[in-house]
C-alpha cells in the first residue's frame, strides 16, 4: 500500500489528519511512530479544532521540516530549501483545494458551537477530509520525488 492510501486509513481509523500525514513518513525521516502520534495530536480541525491551518497541511509542513530543516542555528542553505519547499506545498495544496485553513475548506467552523455541531451531524470530516489527507501527502510526494 502506498503512503497515500495509507495515510487516508489512518484518518479513517480515527487519527486526525496531522497525525495521518505525520505518522506515514515518520520513521523514513527518523522520528517513531508513538511520539509522531502524540507530537501532531493537538494539530487536528486546524489546530485543536481552531478551523485555522488544516491539520494535513500542518502535518506535511512537519515532514518538511524532518527532511529539509536545519539543527545547526547557522545553516542558511537549511532554511531557504525549507522556505521554498514550504511555500511550493502551500501554493500547490491552495490550487487544488483554494484554501489553507479548516474552516474555510469545511465552510464550517469548529470554534462555533452551532457549526461544529452541524460538521458532526453531517460528517463533514468524514466527507472531506480524506481528500485533505490525500492531496498533503501526494504533493510532499512530489517534492521529496524532484529533490
Amino acid at each position: 500500500m502506498n503512503k497515500i492510501n495509507k495515510a487516508e486509513q489512518e484518518f479513517v481509523k480515527g487519527f486526525n489528519c496531522s497525525q495521518s500525514v505525520l505518522s506515514v513518513y515518520c520513521e523514513q525521516f527518523g522520528l517513531d511512530r508513538n511520539t509522531a502520534f502524540l507530537l501532531s495530536s493537538a494539530f487536528g480541525g486546524g489546530i485543536n479544532k481552531m478551523g485555522e491551518i488544516c491539520g494535513a497541511v500542518s502535518g506535511a509542513i512537519m515532514l518538511i521540516g524532518l527532511k529539509y530543516g536545519r539543527i545547526d542555528a547557522d545553516d542558511q542553505d537549511a532554511i531557504d530549501r525549507t522556505e521554498k519547499l514550504t511555500s511550493h506545498f502551500l501554493d500547490e495544496f491552495k490550487k487544488r483545494n483554494k484554501f489553507l485553513k479548516c474552516k474555510e475548506l469545511l465552510g464550517y467552523d469548529f470554534a462555533i458551537e452551532s457549526e461544529n455541531e452541524f460538521i458532526k451531524a453531517n460528517g463533514l470530516t468524514k466527507q472531506l477530509c480524506p481528500k485533505f489527507v490525500k492531496d498533503a501527502v501526494e504533493i510532499f510526494e512530489e517534492i521529496i520525488k524532484d529533490q
